[in-house]
């Protein structure tokens, strides 16, 4: 039997993905309120936005006394406005409209699939592993996984924003310890699709890590031992460290 006792995952990309590219949705919303948006342009544009403005209001502003619904309205306002929308009176409102609609959006079941053999893998894992999720996301987390029945699997979800604190800080991986009532970060195992903010995180934490990564090229750039790296979460199953 495997030594680990408790198995973490990222949600996002791991678990979830979206449905469509973001600019898509995006444009599809907009379009509701008579905002016409260049679905490629916001796809571009949004990893720069999110990623410049974590940089300066990390963990969506928690700690800068900001929610979270404003945080991502921001976000989405810089987006659009990079793709080249001219933030006019009238467009800003509509921007506006369109943040609060695809915050209210993605707080649902519609934008996210799961992948059927995801399940499979879970359900396999929770009768030998407590399984918890460690996400950088802000409070809609729990309510999302009751809405794709995922919360049957876990026995907690850490959204960073309600915690406040996100990944890399090891301290988010240490309260996951405590909910799991484990006291060895040893026994303890995360997955996720990022390799700074779940492989190295998780590492620098005293954990063992696997880093969920598909794209060959990225493998390729960034070399990871081979028991440490899968590209289907059911090749978790083989791995050396749960057949200990």
């Amino acid at each position: 039997m495997s030594k680990l006792k408790l198995i973490t995952f990222d949600i996002t990309n791991t678990i979830l993905r979206a449905r469509v590219p973001v600019g898509e949705e995006y444009a599809k919303v907009a379009c509701r309120f008579g905002l016409n948006l260049d679905a490629a342009r916001i796809s571009q544009e949004f990893p720069k936005v999110f990623s410049g403005l974590w940089a300066v209001q990390p963990n969506f502003g928690v700690a800068d006394g900001i929610t979270a619904r404003q945080w991502w309205s921001t976000a989405v306002m810089a987006a659009v406005e990079r793709s080249d929308v001219k933030l006019t009176e009238e467009n800003f409102e509509k921007v506006s409209a369109t943040a609060e609609a695809l915050f209210e959006h993605y707080a649902t079941a519609a934008p996210w699939m799961v992948d059927e053999s995801s399940t499979h893998i879970l359900s396999s894992l929770k009768r030998t592993h407590q399984l918890g999720i460690i996400s950088n996301f802000d409070e809609r987390l729990e309510n999302l996984l009751e809405k794709l029945d995922l919360q049957q699997y876990f026995s907690f979800a850490i959204a960073s924003r309600a915690a406040g604190v996100c990944k890399p800080d090891p301290t988010i991986f240490d309260l996951a310890l405590q909910k799991a009532d484990i006291h060895d970060p040893s026994t303890a195992l995360h997955v996720g699709d990022d390799l700074a903010l779940d492989f190295k995180a998780a590492k620098s934490a005293g954990w063992n890590a696997v880093w969920f990564c598909s794209d060959q090229a990225k493998r390729h750039r960034y070399p990871v031992d081979e028991t440490e790296v899968i590209a289907h979460l059911h090749e978790l199953l083989t791995l050396p460290l749960l057949q200990r």
